[in-house]
């Protein structure tokens, strides 16, 4: 399949382009509001890159009126991941820019960004704060993600989801990037192969995140640079089948042999917790499925693993340091269960995987 282009207006050649990337499906109630964020930058993009995954709204018919966007029609939906790197190939920037669709960046976002790249020599992509859309009262602003956390049996959730804008002008490690708003290294991007198309939704950060860890990069937050987003959790079921598979796959690619035989016990336990919560709340078909994808991409992930595991620069305790025992997620870990659950990772984690803390708070 050739996907259709148009092609874009005019470009940057300085060290400091930035190509920003923007994968729409669907998205006729939020495309504009997010062109324009890109469009009204103190420095100007390089280049825009819209690959619509054959939107069957308006969202196309808009984005006629925008002559500087570079628009790739795919003939059917790719999904995020595989959209994500159709854009990366039209990109000859030095820097990468991934936005979603309902999501909207401050004019300064490209400015604060760039600066706080430039004073980090390590780092392979960072994350700017993301605030959820509403209200845009500073005063009132709530957290949809600092940078994200994630625990060793691969539940990844935002970071500081749900609380209130936090002060803060100096940057942050953080595990990975959120893919809401987020900058790469085109050099780190192409080293680790870009996204993994076989994710299709969700996790695809978490994964890329991984890998280019993995690689010997680091990851952090700018929070002077801030995104608005259109955050709800749960849209609609569906996305359980994707967070249960996807999550399965980046544990199987990312540990080596040696932590995966040590985690695969809280791994049972685990998945014994997250089958009675979907038989209790309605997703256990979805679940089910999940582990019948997982299998049918086995091969693929398999091979993938292999091709990582040879290049890996840092071993798994240089991860799991950066990862927690226990789930934070404020929507998931709010009953009796979950918190015994946790009490249970906490403890798995400390004995068994790593006796330091978590990198994070």
């Amino acid at each position: 399949m050739t996907p259709h282009s148009s092609e874009p207006t005019d470009r940057a050649t300085d060290k400091e382009s930035v190509c920003f990337v923007v994968v729409s499906y669907n998205n006729e109630h939020t495309i504009t509001e997010c062109i324009d964020s890109l469009l009204q930058q103190t420095i100007p993009p390089s280049r825009i890159v819209v690959v619509d995954n054959a939107s069957q709204d308006r969202t196309v018919h808009l984005l006629a009126d925008y002559p500087k966007v570079q628009l790739v029609k795919m003939e059917r939906n790719t999904g995020f991941p595989a959209a994500c790197n159709a854009g990366a190939k039209l990109s000859t920037e030095q820097l990468l820019a991934f936005v979603n669709p309902d999501a909207s960046i401050t004019p300064t976002w490209t400015e604060e960004m760039i600066r706080g790249l430039s004073r980090l020599t390590n780092a392979g992509a960072i994350t700017s704060r993301i605030l959820t859309t509403k209200p845009r009262i500073p005063a009132q602003e709530i957290i949809n993600a600092d940078g994200n956390d994630m625990n060793f049996l691969g539940f990844a959730w935002c970071r500081n989801l749900g609380l209130p804008k936090i002060r803060s002008d100096g940057r942050a490690e953080v595990l990975y990037p959120s893919g809401a708003a987020m900058l790469v290294r085109r050099e780190a991007f192409l080293t680790v192969q870009g996204f993994d198309s076989d994710l299709f939704l969700y996790h695809d950060d978490v994964d890329l995140g991984l890998r280019l860890r993995l690689a010997g990069l680091e990851i952090y937050l700018v929070p002077k640079a801030e995104a608005f987003h259109d955050y709800q959790f749960i849209r609609n079921k569906a996305k359980w089948f994707f967070l249960e598979r996807n999550r399965l796959i980046v544990v199987l690619k990312i540990f080596g042999v040696r932590t995966l035989i040590l985690i695969l016990p809280a791994i049972f336990v685990g998945e014994i917790a997250v089958l009675f919560n979907s038989a209790t709340t309605g997703w256990f078909g979805l679940k089910m499925q999940s582990y019948l994808s997982f299998l049918s991409t086995l091969s693929s992930t398999l091979a993938k693993r292999r091709l990582l595991q040879n290049i890996r620069k840092v071993p798994d305790s240089a991860l799991i340091r950066l990862m927690t025992g226990r789930i934070s997620h404020p929507y998931l870990t709010n009953s009796r269960l979950a918190a015994s659950f946790n009490l249970f990772l906490d403890k798995y984690r400390t004995t068994l995987l790593d006796p330091q803390p978590s990198g994070f708070a």
